[in-house]
């Protein structure tokens, strides 16, 4: 499996389960043509944040948002606790 590919593997279980709100962010699509979103479940996980958590996804820093010093915070737990791709190198 590609690294490319480790974030919707992530995600895929989660398409059945309804969404409670989906709050897009300003701009809404991406230069890639993906939608921008924070995403709440109806059990009030916020998938955002638990991907990154889980070392799943990625703070990206370029744009200050909402969520962005927790996003640095999720992601420096994961990166020191080597969960999901942010594991060191052999």
């Amino acid at each position: 499996m590609s690294l490319a590919s480790w974030p919707s593997t992530f995600t895929a279980p989660v398409h059945d389960v309804a969404v409670a709100s989906e709050s897009c962010l300003i701009g809404h699509k991406d230069k890639y043509g993906r939608t921008l979103a924070y995403v709440f479940l109806e059990d009030a996980t916020f998938l955002n944040a638990d991907k990154i958590r889980q070392g799943y996804g990625f703070a990206v820093t370029r744009f200050p948002f909402k969520h962005l010093e927790e996003f640095c915070r999720l992601e420096k737990e994961a990166r020191d606790n080597e969960r999901g791709f942010l594991t060191k190198a052999p």
